[in-house]
């Protein structure tokens, strides 16, 4: 059955959540306008909030499916996420794979970067972490491109006051990432596996082409980005500060994401998915 179907979809190809309409960004409030952007939900919150769900919901196909079969299974289903839909039973997965998903969502909505390859597609079992980096982020508008190398980590931790130990864990992922040659294996992936528009395949082809050099044409500008996703009512400002602080080598950069009852809307956007 062939079936057509009115959506819009992004260069990765999934729906947009409109994340820009629903968060509020600000600098770090004691260091002022820094590498460091912390982002909430906006008021009113309980609205919003509600509104980021409904959409993790709409877009969670998406993110473990290529588009057509995608909007298949929304026809069959609806936005209510079922077992025979694959995604990770285990809440453990869940909870990892919903902070990369929001922060997916954050970086090509809110910073209008490009995430080539959804590696979520990729997973050849529902519990899976994901390959290379959590996340790379692409600005192909400059030549080299920039690239953000985004470690995402989920906590419900900081409620003692205590800076969350993942705040640590993301910092040391990317010092390994960055002397490593890891990189150039995530690029060896997304160039086999472009889930994007004709535009931006051929401009990352023009400027990566494995099959005749084995190597980008320029080595990008590589940006490392500890990312972390928290309950709002955890989070201090003052638990940035390591990441902030850190010299990588290269100008990095913070991101926060804060959201309300964090762990009730990742069982919510899961919810149906049985072990």
């Amino acid at each position: 059955m062939k079936i057509e179907v009115d959506i819009e979809l992004l260069p990765p190809g999934r729906p947009s959540i409109s994340l820009a309409l629903l968060l509020a960004k600000r600098d770090h409030s004691t260091t002022g306008a820094n590498p460091c952007v912390c982002v909430s939900i906006e008021q009113p919150i309980t609205e919003n909030r509600d509104a980021l769900l409904n959409g993790m919901r709409k877009i969670l196909p998406f993110i473990y499916h290529a588009p057509t079969e995608a909007i298949k299974i929304l026809f069959r289903y609806g936005v209510n996420v079922t077992s025979n839909i694959f995604t990770p039973p285990s809440p453990t997965f869940q909870w990892a794979h919903a902070g990369e998903i929001l922060m997916c969502a954050y970086f090509e909505e809110c910073e209008n970067n490009v995430v080539l390859s959804y590696k979520w597609r990729l997973n050849t079992t529902r519990n899976q972490h994901q390959f290379g980096m959590d996340l790379l982020a692409f600005d192909l508008q400059t030549s080299p491109p920039v690239i953000k190398a985004i470690a995402v980590k989920t906590t419900h931790q900081g409620s003692n006051g205590k800076t969350p130990s993942v705040v640590y864990d993301a910092i040391n992922e990317l010092k390994e990432y960055l002397i490593s040659e890891k990189l150039d294996d995530d690029l060896e992936v997304i160039s086999a596996n472009l889930h994007t528009d004709d535009v931006n395949k051929k401009i990352f082809k023009d400027w990566y082409d494995p099959y005749a050099q084995g190597v980008p044409s320029q080595r990008p500008q590589l940006i490392p980005v500890p990312a972390i996703v928290i309950d709002a009512q955890h989070w201090q400002d003052k638990y940035a500060l390591p990441a902030i602080q850190h010299d990588f080598g290269m100008p990095g950069m913070v991101r926060i994401l804060c959201i309300d009852e964090l762990e009730n809307l990742i069982q919510e956007t899961y919810k149906g998915v049985s072990s």
